[in-house]
């Protein structure tokens, strides 16, 4: 029996590297997606709605002064400062009462972030407000997780017969397959940029106020300089976005302990968690 030399080969190094590398994605993406997952996202989706509602409560239980912020800083500009008032109020209310039980999510989360994307980018501007309109954002391409009514229905109604029904989801499963992948690399490099902004503004003592409307700033700044310069280009590139993000995530924890502003961090964190369970997205190197 001849054997060829090239059969006595040892597999290329990138080889075996590559395929350590989905073996541990692949036992990464089974512990965290399939067993905790379900319940960050019912925790970031609940965390969402407790803001809204609150902030519909005190629209309503302040009414006057609602009208008259309405008259001064419209947050529905085509409408009457009156009319806008109770919209939005009623959105607050209803929407974040849709997140709760995780019905409808899709739609429930448009309304939020046109909401939050107008008084950030037409009136005052924070970094909160930025990570509200990237979480709803978030709601309203990926949906509901596993723990909601959406989920139920779903399963129930794909082959029912009300017409429209399984179109809308099939719809609804084509935006979380194709969507999300795209949306999780928009918010790496958004992240990414916002750590590499921050980074070179801690260095160079600079005060960046006209970014502020677009990156979080604010909170970004937190992440230790060496991290944020790390962090932000792996981010960036998509290099090891799971073990980068899961690192991040950990020094944040960490700094938060002894930071008086850690309610504003909360949402860092969240996004981390996402990155660190889904990976790079779309376009990464990873």
């Amino acid at each position: 029996m001849n054997i060829k030399p090239n059969q006595w080969r040892k597999p290329p190094l990138y080889s075996k590297l590559s395929g350590t590398s989905r073996a541990i994605t692949k036992f990464w993406s089974t512990l965290f997606e399939g067993l905790t997952w379900p319940y960050i996202e019912l925790a970031m989706r609940l965390w969402l709605a407790k803001l809204f509602f609150g902030f519909g409560i005190l629209q309503l239980t302040h009414w006057q002064v609602t009208l008259d912020l309405a008259s001064q800083e419209n947050p529905i500009p085509f409408l009457a400062p009156h009319a806008a008032a109770a919209l939005s109020t009623a959105v607050y209310l209803i929407c974040a009462a849709l997140l709760v039980i995780g019905l409808m999510t899709r739609y429930a989360a448009l309304p939020l972030l046109a909401l939050s994307a107008v008084t950030q980018f037409r009136y005052e501007p924070f970094d909160t407000q930025l990570f509200w309109m990237a979480l709803s954002g978030w709601f309203a391409i990926y949906g509901a997780g596993p723990i909601s009514l959406d989920n139920l229905l779903r399963r129930g109604l794909g082959d029912s017969a009300v017409p429209l029904v399984p179109a809308i989801i099939k719809f609804s499963t084509w935006l979380r397959l194709r969507g999300t992948p795209v949306y999780i690399c928009l918010l790496r490099i958004w992240l990414g940029v916002s750590l590499l902004v921050a980074a070179y503004a801690n260095t160079h003592k600079l005060h960046l106020e006209t970014l502020g409307r677009w990156l979080p700033l604010d909170v970004a700044v937190r992440v230790a300089v060496p991290a944020a310069w790390c962090g932000g280009i792996l981010l960036v590139l998509g290099v090891g976005t799971r073990y980068v993000a899961t690192a991040l995530l950990a020094c944040l924890v960490i700094s938060s302990t002894v930071d008086p502003r850690a309610t504003d961090s909360i949402y860092l964190l969240m996004f981390l968690a996402i990155l660190g369970i889904y990976g790079g997205g779309r376009v990464a190197l990873d």
